[in-house]
This record gives structure tokens, C-alpha cells and sequence, in this order.
């Protein structure tokens, strides 16, 4: 059996960026406290929010560019170039991760607001530091609410 495709383009895809940029942009728009702009943003019209529409936009752009690179150079190299980007953006997350607990920390100490832990969800990372680090590394933690002692 044989797949016939149809050439891809060359090139990025300039609609893809605008489009990621508009997200970024409405993103920012719908974190200013009290502003009318982001009554336009997407939030309020439809079931997803800026924040979906970069996601899909972000992953449509990968599937486009990783298929360009399998159609050129194989599966297996697609895959290989895939797997690698996927480890890069997991070390980035668990950079930040940590860069993220050890500010609010720094902060809190620093400036003696013991509540800055409880309000940025951190005060699980003393509590149970062992159980936060392991969902915080298994991409399972979720900062917006607490600790899941049964996951």
C-alpha cells in the first residue's frame, strides 16, 4: 500500500506566528485586572480562552514542522528530533518548576510573609516535599490547587 501526500511548503508558516502572537497577546490582555479590552478576548465568547488557542496553535506548528522533517529525513530521525525537543521543554518545566518554589521561598522568608507560601501554593513544598517534587516531576502537580494526597 502506498501514501501519497501532497508537497509540503517551504518555509514558516507566517499565519501560524500571527495567530500565537494574537494568543500571547489576549493572554496578557486577560491578566490586567479591571480592562475592557479583554472583554474581547475569546474567554468570554466560547469554551476555551487565549491560553487553549496558543496550545493548539503551538502543537499544530510542531506537528507541521516535525512531519516536514520525518517526510525528509525518516521516521526514525522524526522521531529522534521530536523526542529531543520534548526533553528540552521537560527540563525546562522542571527548571522552572524549582526556580519558581525557591523564589516564593526566598520571598517569603526574606520578607517574613509566611502567607506568600499558602498563596502561591508553595506551602505544600515544605509540608510534603518528597510527594510535591514527584508530581512536580511527573508533570501531575497543579499549582492552582493543593497537594493531591491521593494521586
Amino acid at each position: 500500500m502506498t501514501v501519497c501526500a501532497l508537497p509540503l511548503p517551504r518555509g514558516r508558516d507566517l499565519r501560524l506566528d500571527l495567530f500565537r502572537g494574537l494568543a500571547n497577546w489576549a493572554i496578557f490582555l486577560d491578566h490586567i485586572p479591571n480592562n475592557t479590552v479583554a472583554w474581547l478576548t475569546t474567554r468570554n465568547y466560547g469554551f476555551s480562552d487565549a491560553a487553549d488557542i496558543f496550545v493548539f496553535i503551538s502543537g499544530y506548528t510542531a506537528a507541521f514542522v516535525y512531519s516536514r522533517r520525518m517526510s525528509t529525513q525518516g521516521i526514525l530521525a522524526g522521531t529522534a528530533l521530536l523526542m529531543r525537543r520534548a526533553w528540552q521543554l521537560y527540563v525546562a518545566h522542571v527548571l522552572l518548576f524549582i526556580f519558581y518554589a525557591a523564589a516564593i521561598g526566598y520571598v517569603a522568608e526574606r520578607y517574613g510573609s509566611s502567607h506568600l507560601l499558602e498563596e502561591f501554593n508553595v506551602a505544600g513544598m515544605i509540608e510534603q516535599p518528597i510527594a510535591t517534587l514527584t508530581q512536580g516531576l511527573l508533570l501531575k502537580f497543579n499549582w492552582t490547587s493543593s497537594l493531591c494526597t491521593s494521586c
